[in-house]
């Protein structure tokens, strides 16, 4: 049932905005998506996905497989690299 709340499932009336944190650290955000699309665009791997994924998007491909893992090694990466020359305190 499509538009249909879950049950038990508190309103956005019932959240406490005091007690909310967003997702993903936003400090250094920006610096952050600059580095991981610097390494992704000149990874082999990530070009043949990108040219997948746009091939899926023009109905003439496949739906390609989200290389999650690659990129999570990427995003380590990238976040061991805030930690120890900008913020040591950075979590993602």
């Amino acid at each position: 049932m499509k538009g249909t709340p879950v049950a038990n499932a508190p309103t956005l009336v019932m959240l406490d905005p005091r007690r909310l944190r967003p997702l993903r650290g936003t400090e250094h955000a920006e610096l952050k998506n600059d580095l991981m699309m610097t390494l992704l665009t000149r990874m082999e791997w990530y070009r043949v996905y990108r040219l997948a994924l746009d091939e899926y998007r023009t109905n003439s491909g496949p739906q390609p497989t989200y290389p999650s893992k690659a990129v999570e090694r990427v995003e380590a990466l990238v976040d061991t690299l805030i930690v120890d020359a900008l913020d040591p305190e950075y979590q993602r």
